[in-house]
């Protein structure tokens, strides 16, 4: 779907109307899934790369909780740091695509 196109508009305008109905983990699930199909539209293979790395970054934001030492929650944070970076890496210059 084209940024500038009328469905991406329709698109956005829906999400939104949504989005300020609902409540807040039912916001945040509406623009994963909103993110997700978005992707979708592109190629599979991005929507996919998505949801791997909001699972991941959700599994490595559970070991940021306070009651951790400080060393454990600074390392998750840069692995995840390091991840999310590595997959923007990988994808924009490495030709993952092809």
């Amino acid at each position: 779907m084209p940024l500038l196109s009328w469905n991406y508009v329709c698109f956005v305008v829906a999400v939104a109307m949504l989005y300020f109905r609902l409540q807040r983990t039912g916001q945040n699930a509406l623009l994963l899934a909103a993110s997700l199909a978005f992707s979708a539209t592109w190629d599979y293979r991005g929507a996919l790369l998505l949801a791997a790395s909001s699972i991941i970054d959700f599994a490595i934001s559970r070991r940021l909780d306070w009651e951790l030492p400080e060393n454990v929650r600074r390392r998750a944070l840069w692995l995840s740091v390091i991840l999310n970076i590595g997959t923007l890496a990988t994808v924009k210059y490495a030709r993952f695509w092809i």
